[in-house]
């Protein structure tokens, strides 16, 4: 099998384990911080003003989480991407890190307010706040660790060798993922096989990859 040949479709034929990782940060003021701001809006006042002072400051905790993510991932290279919210949430969900279903409708919760101008009850104060601190703690995981080094090992399962092309593939393989760069690079080791695949942001398959490893990566948490 040349190089060129290895497929995205054969790593579900590998073993894949961490080599390595490394994290993001956030600074002051934390999400955490605009959450606790949030919920004691709604302890000082009931009316609306609670409630619209509640909503900004959850979004604000949203919004700072989401360009965490985006600017760790890459985002900024991406030439198609543009710098909104919704733009954002689509390229988070490329990159396989969140479904943005859920934060579309949190969304438009901020845009009674903001846009429309239209008042919304207590209660879905409350729950706007309680769903992005969900969110906040469901992708806190992507801070603190994200791969930078994958190895796989291929596994000798019977339903594999009904493949006519698996008989070809490499015994081992490593992948290097640059994910702020937008680099991925596939090395492929097998004692008549040795080569590399770079596949970079600009490539039309690169999130296919991305979205395979974080799955890989995370499905193990």
């Amino acid at each position: 099998m040349n190089i060129e040949d290895f497929k995205l479709e054969y790593l579900d034929m590998y073993y894949i384990y961490t080599g390595s990782s490394t994290g993001a940060s956030e600074s002051e003021p934390y999400c955490s911080t605009y959450i606790d701001f949030a919920r004691k809006d709604l302890q000082d006042s009931k009316d609306l003003r609670g409630i619209c002072n509640a909503v900004s400051n959850s979004k604000r905790a949203l919004h700072r989480r989401i360009d965490t993510l985006c600017d760790t991932l890459g985002c900024a290279l991406n030439k198609q991407a543009k710098n909104n919210f919704p733009s954002k949430l689509e390229y988070l969900s490329k990159c396989g890190v969140i479904t943005p279903q859920i934060l579309y409708r949190l969304n438009s919760i901020r845009n009674k307010i903001e846009h429309d101008y239209e008042a919304i009850e207590y209660s879905e104060a409350e729950n706007y706040i309680d769903i992005i601190e969900l969110f906040l703690v469901a992708t806190s995981i992507f801070l603190k660790n994200y791969p930078s080094n994958m190895g796989g090992n291929l596994m000798d399962f019977e339903e594999f060798k009904k493949y006519e092309f698996y008989k070809d593939l490499p015994q081992e393989i490593e992948l290097d993922v640059d994910l702020k760069h937008g680099k991925i690079k596939l090395k492929l080791y097998d004692p008549k096989k040795i080569g590399e695949i770079k596949i970079d942001i600009s490539d039309d398959n690169y999130f296919e990859w991305l979205h395979k490893l974080m799955f890989s990566y995370f499905g193990n948490y």
